[in-house]
């Protein structure tokens, strides 16, 4: 088999499959010892300016290059990798002269042959192109160990999840009560079809469904008479009335979008009313479900009103068209109220706060074929209530503990359902990995053992709860925790919870500062958040990898490089890690597999190499 001591190859990688798998298994037994593989992977700015299908699916770059080096790793774990963000369809492959390989498959091999063509007009030799035959694409048999049957695809994958709930169907219930409808918030960009989506909807269940226009209540909201026109009058004077007496939009835009503070000014002032609106007629409405069309739903902070939120998304070359040819404007200033938009609410960033996403990129009958999923999808859930979840699950489910914790305390069923949807939405971020709801029930198990050496049991389950409902990778783990205590306060004070909301809050606060203490609850707490460090070795390596996603932010060098130092310092270099004598059995098991890390990305960092990509312009990791 040929071999290459500077190898590379590049790809998308987004949802590693067993093709990947294969690929890049095969790329790193084809690098020769003393050697180095470099992997290109596509930068995010590079598939936005692509504008592909569903890229807002696409997972973040940081992510992507993670799971290629660690799928390389499993069988070649001191291999020198090089994780780089690919600006172009080339990469390092022609910006260094000494690379003297590239893998490929056959369905991208005539991207290799374009590469070398580069390389030949800059004086380079050319690189060996290895071809991997991946699931038969030349007409030959597939390898054994992956069949025709398994072939996958990233853009299958992705296609497979628009119109369904995309954090699955686990742990999710109606949040607003029995007797109001179930209410779906429609959202999306500039011309991306919410009212295509709204309408559709309507009219192919009109007995089960009304639709509530945000855009016209905004419209009425101006009217004069009401307090919402005089407010607006007094803010931004006599001049923005017109001869007719009513609101002069074309004399008030001006005023609004010169600053941002006036803008602000005018929502503070309308969003509210417009809230207001759709509440009153919510209480109101006959109907089953309620389709609240609404593109300001998650820039105004309405999700609470909607129990999920449908986000609407196209290309960004579908949508300048629509906008140009609904609006009658030129592309320039369709690209300005475009950009103006995603200024102030990212696609990406509505996204991740969506349930559900409808691609409105197709026909009209392609679209109607996705809602009938959804809608088939979602009449199962919407009449899901907490309690019926709750026992479902049965006792030990986190829906039973919840409700029982709520229950004891007096908490109302509509605000244990309301907040119930916050911690699940929280844990089930899709930039999450580790800190989720399975986690969180592990920990709950290991509680169960010891709640009778609690003093405030009540307060550590709520603690438990609430320790990780705020999560910023890029924050500190003292500051993340300041930040959940916070959350546990704001649930305490908005539901009437006392002293044992002030007793969880502190022992969130305090989890992260190593203290002295080895009985108590703080003691206790302590060691159940650290329960996961002792599990079965190849649960805690599926830990590790999901807390290295949690910090795609960091570069791969700095993982290696920072965290031996980081989980010695917790760690292995104190006399315990578990504290209480509870708990004390697992401290064999979580010392080898920490230890076991720490050996393992020492080593890793010791792998050695001639050199590293050429051109730093191909070496920028966002991970």
């Amino acid at each position: 088999m040929a071999s290459g001591l500077r190898v590379c190859m590049g790809g998308t990688f987004d949802r590693l499959h067993r093709g990947h798998e294969l690929l890049l298994g095969k790329a790193a037994s084809m690098v020769a010892p003393g050697g180095h593989l470099t992997i290109g992977v596509t930068g995010d700015e590079y598939l936005r300016a692509k504008d592909k299908a569903l890229s807002i699916m696409i997972e973040p770059l940081g992510e992507r290059m993670i799971r290629a080096v660690h799928c390389v790793r499993q069988t070649r774990p001191h291999l020198a990798v090089f994780p780089v963000e690919l600006v172009d369809p080339y990469g390092p492959s022609i910006t260094d002269p000494e690379m003297d390989m590239i893998i490929v498959s056959e369905e991208t091999k005539s991207g290799g042959v374009a590469c070398n063509d580069i390389r030949k007009t800059k004086g380079f030799a050319p690189m060996a192109i290895e071809t991997i035959d991946l699931v038969g694409e030349s007409g030959r048999a597939p390898p054994a160990a992956i069949s025709v049957h398994q072939k996958l695809s990233s853009s299958k994958a992705r296609a497979a999840e628009v119109g369904a709930l995309l954090d699955g169907d686990h742990l999710f219930c109606r949040q607003s009560p029995q007797a109001r409808p179930y209410a779906i918030g429609v959202t999306g960009g500039i011309a991306a079809g919410k009212s295509l989506v709204a309408k559709m909807l309507s009219e192919m269940h009109p007995a089960d469904i009304e639709v509530i226009d945000c855009d016209k209540l905004g419209h009425s909201a101006y009217l004069s008479g009401t307090a919402c026109f005089d407010r607006l009058v007094s803010e931004f004077g006599d001049g923005i009335v017109g001869a007719d007496g009513e609101v002069d939009r074309r004399a008030l835009g001006p005023i609004v979008f010169a600053s941002p503070d006036r803008l602000e000014a005018l929502n503070s002032i309308v969003w509210p009313v417009i809230q207001q609106m759709v509440s009153d007629q919510l209480l109101v409405s006959a109907a089953k479900v309620c389709v609240v069309e609404a593109a300001i739903l998650l820039q105004a902070g309405w999700e609470p009103m909607v129990d999920e939120v449908w986000l609407v998304a196209v290309q960004r070359k579908v949508a300048l068209d629509r906008l140009m040819h609904r609006n009658k404007i030129d592309e320039a200033t369709a690209r300005q109220k475009i950009d103006a938009q995603q200024r102030a609410m990212p696609l990406i960033e509505s996204y991740n706060k969506s349930h559900v996403l409808i691609a409105n990129d197709g026909t009209v009958e392609q679209v109607k074929t996705v809602l009938e999923k959804s809608w088939g999808q979602l009449i199962q859930r919407c009449d899901r209530t907490l309690p019926e979840l709750a026992a479902a699950g049965g006792s030990s489910s986190l829906p039973a503990r919840w409700t029982a914790l709520c229950e004891a305390h007096g908490v109302a069923p509509a605000a244990q359902a309301a907040w119930w949807r916050k911690l699940r939405d929280r844990h089930c971020h899709r930039r999450r990995h580790l800190r989720t709801l399975h986690r969180l029930a592990d920990m709950f198990r290991h509680l169960d053992g010891c709640s009778a050496k609690l003093a405030a049991p009540l307060s550590v389950t709520l603690a438990l709860f609430f320790h990780t409902a705020a999560f910023d990778p890029a924050k500190s783990v003292a500051q993340n925790a300041e930040d959940s205590a916070a959350l546990a306060r704001q649930f305490c004070s908005e539901c009437g919870v006392g002293a044992d909301g002030d007793v969880a809050a502190t022992l969130i606060e305090q989890a992260p500062h190593p203290g002295n203490s080895t009985e108590g609850d703080l003691a206790h707490f302590r060691d159940v958040l650290n329960t996961p460090l002792a599990a079965e070795s190849e649960s805690y390596m599926a830990a590790t990898l999901a807390t290295h996603l949690e910090s795609h932010h960091i570069s791969d060098a700095e993982w290696r490089s920072t965290r031996p130092a980081l989980l010695d310092h917790l760690y292995l270099s104190r006399p315990r890690v578990f504290v209480t004598d509870h708990f004390s059995p697992l401290e064999k098991a979580a010392r080898r597999n920490i230890a076991a890390e720490v050996d393992e990305l020492r080593a890793m960092c010791g792998a050695s190499f001639d050199g590293s990509p050429k051109d730093p312009t191909h070496s920028r990791s966002s991970y």
